[in-house]
């Protein structure tokens, strides 16, 4: 039963066929219950209920409105009724979106063939969080209802932002409106059961006769003792009274609201409220009295919400004065420094020495607790009020770039780089740029020469501090060849007085180090992968490793194919970022993350983690961008996606590092030799080892240039060429030494030779890739070799194992009509990556292990909503349910 909603039912009564009704109103007054009273047995019924999560869903309120005539009529009704233009509405689940007027044309015709049979009623709840193509349609339909059998019903909530007003106001404008008002207090009462006449007042005043809101209260009451929610009931009531009692009461009251929610002593309560002993006493018990204290300890407020209703009531001055009143009390008494800044946080200046001190310990405790918000607020107080120029202001500026580095890189960077212009000391500049991420620096030209600048007019830097700037002058530098070539030698000195690796900053330095010898080729991969390991023993994996030069150790590793110790490490980095709040972190994690399983053959599960980790960079992490794009480039030219080099050529459009620019010449080539220029790709992936050849990054295993433009020269009949590039691959691989970067050499001189030598080559590089992480080039080599043994035994055998390989991996080899560089993989397109960001958002939270209805309170939508996004991730993950759901991504969480 509707309580009080006589005069709307009679208006949705009144209306038939032929029109559009809007309910509207607050959320919570009932919009939804009185559109349920429209669904008519008689009648065709169309609902659609819309969620905040699907307004990116394209043509979802029109799915939902087919979906169960899809689902419920037989074939030949649906013929029937899905006939001539509404044909289309029968496939809008099938990948590409239909154009507007198809939908449109579609849409009206259906109804029209439902209504030759009976009314229609067309219901859509919450309309205001329709997709744009679902707003169109209705609203064309909304104008045109005039002598059909078709009535539309929606509900709108007010003041909650749509996807396209315009649009919206479209469908309002054709329609009549009915708004339910709010509830008397008789139903009120009603609503509340055997309340007391009191109660239903005091819930309808502090409601304003919501009938969710009144029901919240209703179910809170049930059953229980209802002391507790009379409390919360009646605080407008009890503080009216309070303002008739004497003033002392009153004092008390404030001066425990600005202390806040926590139990105070009653001596500094006291002192603060400007009581002695007796009228403290006095106001105590008019609080108590009044049902404000809870009862027994120290003097704290019943329930929460009444300091902030108390505090509420404070003019402006007098709420400074007693917070900075409060904050000195508090640090005469020894209070921890939180306890004190959370006082002066509350003032409009700090301008004192001892309270800009108490700020920045404040931040430091934040920080170390994993609070960097609240440090980021210390901070900006203790600045509010701090001199421009000098030493103290430049380090706050620091302290802050350090606390929002994880929230704002970019205005962590800001503020760096105001730090720089407040000070000239040598030692604060080095301090300052410090906090700069090398990955920014060296791909931003202006932050890179901050950081050179600053370490050119720094005097002696020494421990710690030198060490780490060495690694960061380093980073910046490592596309000069002769900042390469002098690594291995700076690695000897460093090894002769040994390690400095229990040192972050002598850890930071070795990484880079090892990053420059592995790339310039200075360092056989063995010594490579020796280093790094000793690096991983001592360096937790922690996500802060992100705005160090530590995960240049990542790319070196993988090219020497060292990744027993790396990709565990690199998981609970991955792990840990997740429990953190900070985008930047996950991303980076991320990216390192999917680099490994790629090089480990993990292909598919590599390039869903890269697609995750560039979605997450956005612009404050170019570095982070530029390692997930090589990661998907490698995907796409082992598959020959050009939809997927598209993708990541646009991802890197605006990227200044040199890097970006060898991924788009590789890209490009690609796509050229999917057209057929072959010529043109030749020229691109030459390009591209003339540019490393220019840095000195000759180790073969960073970019497979070399192997495509071989392969593309033989397919041009340049057989000689073609060779000699092969020959030079497997030179440099052999010197390298991994298995991995050699494997793949001998598998390409194989493939490119002819007879028993050919033969034997690939044979050769299965079984150096068989001591390779990377089980999908060994596979690859084996389909090789398999067709070079055409109807034996043995060749099925190879086969059918690579196959089972690349199954494992959740990949296949296509069949296609060219290879342009060998066996062409095809990767599973079950991963994440294909999910819409609300099917994502859900899949995250199950995979944690959240039931259904958790899920729900923590988005703000129904159930429903997460049911249906979950069903859509099982169909596009091929997962028959929750079981295998957790089962294939929950080791990634």
């Amino acid at each position: 039963m509707l309580l009080e909603r006589e005069s709307e039912l009679a208006l949705l009564a009144a209306a038939g066929s032929g029109s559009a009704l809007a309910i509207t109103g607050p959320p919570g007054i009932g919009r939804s219950a009185l559109l349920g009273t429209l669904a008519d047995a008689d009648a065709w019924v169309l609902r659609a209920d819309c969620t905040v999560l699907e307004r990116d869903y394209q043509l979802g309120v029109v799915s939902q409105l087919c979906g169960p005539l899809l689902a419920g009529l037989g074939e030949s009704r649906l013929r029937h009724y899905f006939r001539g233009p509404a044909a289309p509405l029968r496939d809008l689940d099938s990948p590409g979106t239909p154009a507007a007027e198809t939908v449109l044309a579609g849409l009206s015709a259906l109804l029209g063939h439902l209504g030759e049979d009976r009314p229609v009623r067309v219901l859509v709840d919450d309309l205001q969080w329709a997709d744009r193509l679902s707003l169109t349609a209705l609203g064309f339909l909304a104008k045109r209802l005039t002598g059909t059998p078709v009535l539309l019903a929606c509900t709108v909530t007010e003041g909650v932002p749509c996807a396209d007003s315009t649009l919206l106001q479209d469908v309002l404008a054709a329609a009549r409106h009915v708004r339910p008002g709010p509830l008397s207090v008789d139903a009120v009462g009603a609503l509340l059961g055997d309340g007391s006449a009191e109660l239903a007042a005091t819930c309808h005043r502090i409601t304003g006769g919501n009938p969710a809101a009144v029901l919240t209260v209703a179910d809170g009451l049930a059953g229980v003792e209802p002391a507790g929610d009379i409390q919360r009931l009646l605080t407008g009531h009890r503080l009216s009274t309070l303002a008739t009692q004497h003033e002392h009461a009153g004092e008390l009251a404030r001066a425990m609201a600005v202390l806040g929610a926590a139990p105070a002593e009653p001596a500094l309560l006291a002192e603060l409220a400007g009581l002695d002993e007796i009228e403290f006493k006095s106001a105590l018990h008019t609080l108590d009295g009044l049902g404000l204290l809870a009862p027994g300890g120290p003097p704290r407020f019943a329930y929460a919400g009444l300091a902030d209703a108390i505090a509420a009531t404070l003019p402006v001055a007098e709420r400074g004065r007693l917070h900075g009143r409060a904050a000195l009390l508090l640090h005469e008494a020894g209070a921890g420094a939180t306890e004190v800044a959370d006082q002066l946080v509350a003032l409009t200046s700090v301008t004192e020495e001892w309270q800009v001190d108490v700020l920045r310990l404040a931040a430091g405790a934040a920080l170390d607790s994993g609070d960097p918000e609240a440090a980021t607020r210390y901070l900006r107080c203790a600045l509010l009020s701090c001199p421009h120029g000098g030493t103290r202001r430049a380090r706050l500026l620091v302290d802050l770039a350090a606390a929002e580095r994880g929230l704002d890189l970019g205005a962590a960077v800001s503020h760096v780089s105001q730090a720089l212009l407040e000070t000239e000391s040598p030692d604060d500049r080095v301090d300052a740029v410090l906090r700069i991420p090398p990955a920014l620096a060296r791909t931003v030209p202006a932050l890179g020469d901050l950081v050179r600048s600053a370490a050119g007019r720094a005097g002696p830097v020494t421990g710690s501090r030198a060490l780490r700037l060495e690694a960061r002058l380093r980073a910046l530098d490592i596309h000069r060849a002769t900042r390469l070539t002098d690594a291995v030698h700076r690695l000897g000195e460093l090894e002769a007085g040994g390690l400095p690796l229990a040192d972050p900053a002598g850890r930071e330095l070795v990484s880079v180090l090892v990053f420059a010898a592995a790339v310039g080729g200075s360092l056989p991969a063995a010594e490579v992968a020796r280093l790094g390991a000793e690096v991983l023993e001592y360096e937790p994996g922690a996500p802060d490793n992100a705005y160090t030069a530590m995960p240049l150790l990542v790319p070196a590793l993988v090219a020497a194919d060292a990744l027993d110790d790396l990709l565990p490490w690199l998981r609970h980095t991955w792990t840990a970022a997740e429990r953190r709040p900070y985008p930047g972190e996950r991303a980076s994690a991320a990216a390192s993350l999917a680099a490994a399983l790629h090089a480990a053959g993990r292909s598919a599960e590599a390039v869903n983690l890269a697609a995750t980790a560039q979605e997450q960079a956005g612009e404050s992490w170019p570095e982070v961008t530029l390692l997930a794009a090589r990661t998907r480039a490698a995907v796409a030219l082992s598959t020959q996606d050009t939809e997927l080099a598209d993708a990541v050529l646009a991802a890197i459009r605006d990227c200044a590092d040199p890097r970006a620019a060898l991924l788009d010449r590789m890209l490009r080539g690609l796509l050229d030799a999917v057209r057929g220029d072959l010529a043109s790709a030749v020229d691109r992936f030459l390009d591209c080892g003339q540019r490393l050849a220019r840095w000195g990054w000759i180790n073969p295993a960073l970019y497979p240039w070399r192997p495509w433009a071989a392969a593309l020269l033989h397919r041009q009949g340049e057989r000689e060429a073609s060779l000699s590039l092969a020959r030079a691959e497997l030179d440099d691989a052999r010197a390298w030494g991994a298995p991995a970067a050699h494997g793949k050499a001998l598998c390409l001189l194989g493939m490119l030779t002819d007879g028993e030598e050919g033969t034997g080559l690939l044979r050769a590089a299965r079984r150096t890739l068989a001591g390779s992480a990377d089980r999908l080039e060994y596979a690859r080599a084996g389909i090789l070799l398999a067709r070079r043994l055409p109807g034996t035994g043995e060749a099925g055998e190879i086969r059918a194992e690579a196959d089972a390989v690349a199954a494992d991996l959740d990949c296949r080899w296509a069949e296609v009509e060219t290879e342009l560089c060998g066996p062409v993989l095809e990767v599973s397109r079950s991963g994440r990556a294909g999910l819409s960001k609300a099917e994502d958002g859900v899949v995250d939270l199950v995979v944690r292990g959240w039931t259904n209805q958790r899920i729900a309170d923590e988005l703000g939508v129904t159930r429903r909503a997460v049911e249906k996004n979950l069903t859509s991730a099982y169909r596009k993950l091929a997962v028959s349910g929750r079981r295998e759901l957790v089962a294939k991504l929950g080791a990634r969480h």
